[in-house]
């Protein structure tokens, strides 16, 4: 059996992979889009991540620390209650771009669509992952990561190439594609090796177990990217998208370190 050291350290190692493969290609597609529609997708992406973490933080958590069997009725109740989550998630993210159509720049009926979509499947990818870690090893989350950026390249440059669309849409749709594509594999791991299926009960079962649990989710995700949602309503449009790209750097350079530490260790 492998140690936890090594399966740590090969996790980092994939994750640092994923982390620069995303980093380059994010370079590459941020001098297509321009600056308005780059502003808009920062404005999504931000949204999307702000909301997700700060409504599943500390259930996803709480699901970490309890390990429920997949066939228990708590098991049912936390699937319940990010169902919950999801319904609040989406009004939520429809109000902010409500918003930003209206105060800042203005999305594109196609745009929106793909917006929502993306939220959705970003949304629901995140959760697998966090699960995976759950109850696989962190290494099979670390591979989902890299397939996820890896399945993004592939669509942007190769399959959506000959169709006609924005680079806007484009890139939106190479998003999704990934998220569902994870999403597949995850699942069909999940249900072969656990058997587990949809099953629902009372989501205030779960509830009661993530208290305390949310504000330490949220402080840490919220507050590293609550900058750019800040900086979309604060300052003209195209300020965001160079902050993005700028943020994006620091982002990955700060993990270099970080890797290189504990992979040491």
């Amino acid at each position: 059996m492998k140690s936890p050291a090594l399966v740590q350290k090969r996790y980092l190692l994939i994750k640092a992979t994923a982390a620069f493969l995303a980093l380059a290609f994010a370079f590459v597609y941020s001098r297509e889009l321009g600056i308005v529609n780059r502003s808009i997708l920062a404005y999504v992406f931000t949204l999307s991540s702000l909301i997700w973490i700060f409504l599943t933080s500390g259930t996803t958590l709480t699901l970490r620390k309890n390990q429920p069997a997949v066939s228990s009725r708590i098991f049912a109740s936390f699937q319940t209650l990010l169902l919950v989550q999801v319904l609040i998630g989406l009004f939520v993210f429809s109000l902010g771009l409500f918003l930003f159509s209206t105060f800042k720049a203005s999305i594109s009926g196609p745009l929106l669509f793909a917006s929502y979509l993306y939220f959705v499947s970003s949304g629901v990818a995140m959760l697998l992952v966090e699960i995976s870690i759950t109850y696989f090893d962190f290494k099979f989350s670390g591979y989902l990561e890299l397939i996820a950026v890896v399945i993004q390249i592939l669509f942007y440059f190769i399959v959506l190439i000959p169709v006609d669309l924005t680079i806007a849409i484009q890139l939106m749709l190479s998003f999704i594609a990934s998220y569902i594509s994870i999403s597949f594999v995850f699942l069909r791991r999940f249900r072969k090796q656990l058997g587990a299926s949809i099953r629902f009960s009372s989501p205030l079962l779960f509830f009661k177990f993530t208290e305390g649990n949310h504000s330490l989710g949220i402080s840490l995700g919220v507050m590293d990217r609550l900058d750019r949602l800040i900086i979309a309503f604060a300052f003209p449009t195209g300020f965001l998208a160079k902050y993005s790209v700028m943020s994006s750097f620091i982002t990955y350079f700060r993990f270099v370190p970080e890797f290189i530490s504990r992979s040491a260790a």
